[in-house]
């Protein structure tokens, strides 16, 4: 109990505190009761000093609940479940390679995906949707020409002819990383 470093007990953040505040209590508790004649005014202060650290306590369990009902879902980030889907993908000669355009409000912009050609081919590529466009389906992404033809293989003749978007399996990165591509 001697050598305990309080520096090290803070750096736990809020429950470091709590931590350091029950070992003071329980020190000034224990200095107080060894006396023959423990001041009343003392005891007061160390059971205030008591409750105080019981709301801090309370603070600590607290809050991550407060943190967890209140984030709004659309701000939250995607779970486990939602880190695949699949979308239509279109190429647009605007999209420099490598990247990629989403709705605006989608929960992976600013991550990197990795699509997969779920229709023919299962070809990949990783690209970052750094760039957003205005609409209001959050299943379209616009990638580069480049990364259509050499990355997921679709015929230049498809690209150039207007036609419908293909299907494309999309696993989300967490935010801060991205995925390692071993070449074949």
């Amino acid at each position: 109990m001697e050598n305990l470093n309080p520096l090290e007990i803070l750096k736990m953040g809020l429950p470091g505190l709590v931590l350091l505040l029950s070992v003071l209590s329980y020190r000034l508790l224990s200095k107080e009761q060894g006396k023959e004649q423990p001041s009343d005014v003392v005891l007061k202060s160390i059971k205030q000093f008591m409750y105080l650290n019981f709301v801090f306590a309370g603070l600590t369990v607290a809050a991550p609940l407060i943190e967890k009902f209140l984030s709004p879902p659309e701000t939250a980030q995607l779970t486990a479940a939602a880190m695949q889907f699949t979308a239509e993908a279109k190429a647009d000669e605007k999209v420099p390679l490598g990247k990629a355009t989403v709705c605006y409000g989608s929960a992976y912009a600013n991550r990197y995906l990795l699509l997969t050609d779920a229709e023919t081919s299962g070809k990949m590529a990783q690209v970052k949707a750094d760039t957003v466009m205005g609409c209001n389906d959050h299943q379209l992404i616009s990638i580069s020409v480049r990364d259509a033809e050499e990355n997921l293989g679709w015929l230049t003749t498809d690209i150039t002819q207007k036609s419908a978007p293909k299907n494309v399996r999309i696993t989300v990165a967490l935010p801060g990383s991205m995925f390692i591509m071993n070449p074949v």
